[in-house]
């Protein structure tokens, strides 16, 4: 087919996105032998997104897959004018942070899917830990859009349900490992972020050692030792966003595509958090039980 696609990524330890990308596309039948990959990895160097994105642009590549935010930013600029398509992923929120118009229609040449879990099942996941659960707190980094982004979100569902929220502002990694909480807190809940990621351990620790189970954003913040997190799986992310590449390079227009949200998020446990915490690890029968730090 002759089909050249470029791939902006931030860094290896996402690459599981990529693999599910090019067995999205397999799936829709574009065989791989057929397609050129322009794989371009910054290795967290954001600023070097903008000079790669504007070289898949001048290489004329035929779509742009994405994978962050800052990476689909640059290649949304650098792509717009000459409208090639780009199928973004790992992006919390493409709406809040300005890559689309809204969910049913990007109304440019972006589409791809969030990575943004249901706010309600994680609260979900919450309450089956904890029955009578009534407030907790949510750590996040005011500096990180996305992690605002995921705390307004949790706010909007838990006031529905009656539930109190203690927003906790972290803006310096070192003070993760002995950040207080309240008397009354019952849970503790860290949003997404780069630097609330990087210093998990600490925090788990943290909470861990106070008796207050803390729910994370990913499946590392479990291996780290958080009581639980409810995630989409990078490479089911990844896989989403191969089959939307592929009704573009088919023909359908980008812009008349909805956004999509993860189909299949997954629930993890860590069993020996959970054991100390006395939580109850059969609450949620579907979650798969990890044996991460403190085993």
């Amino acid at each position: 087919m002759g089909v050249t696609i470029g791939i902006l990524q931030l860094k290896a330890e996402l690459d599981a996105a990529v693999d599910g990308f090019k067995q999205g596309l397999c799936a829709s039948g574009f065989a791989e032998a057929d397609i050129t990959f322009d794989y371009r990895n910054v290795q967290e160097n954001v600023p070097s997104f903008g000079q790669e994105a504007d070289d898949l642009v001048a290489q004329g590549v035929d779509l742009i897959f994405t994978c962050t935010t800052p990476a689909a930013k640059f290649a949304k600029e650098a792509a717009e004018f000459y409208g090639i398509p780009v199928v973004f992923t790992i992006v919390y929120d493409p709406v809040a942070v300005g890559l689309v118009e809204s969910w049913e229609s990007s109304g440019n040449h972006l589409c791809g899917v969030a990575g943004k879990v249901d706010p309600g099942r994680k609260l979900g996941v919450m309450r089956s830990l904890v029955p009578g659960l009534s407030r907790f707190a949510v750590v996040y980094d005011p500096d990180d859009p996305n992690s605002v982004f995921e705390l307004n979100d949790l706010q909007q569902v838990a006031s529905a349900e009656g539930i109190c929220i203690t927003p906790i502002k972290v803006q310096n990694p070192a003070v993760l490992a002995n950040l207080e909480f309240a008397p009354d807190c019952q849970f503790a809940f860290v949003t997404i972020g780069r630097m609330l990621e990087e210093h998990l351990a600490e925090l788990a620790e943290n909470c861990l050692a106070r008796g207050i189970p803390l729910c994370g954003h990913n499946l590392a913040a479990v291996r780290a030792g958080a009581a639980c997190c409810v995630e989409a799986p990078l490479a089911e992310l990844g896989y989403q966003a191969g089959t939307i590449a592929a009704r573009i390079l088919r023909g359908e227009d980008p812009a008349g595509l909805a956004i999509q949200l993860p189909e299949n998020p997954r629930v993890y446990l860590n069993r020996t958090t959970c054991e100390r915490l006395k939580l109850d690890l059969l609450a949620i029968p579907e979650a798969e039980i990890i044996e991460g730090r403190y085993c």
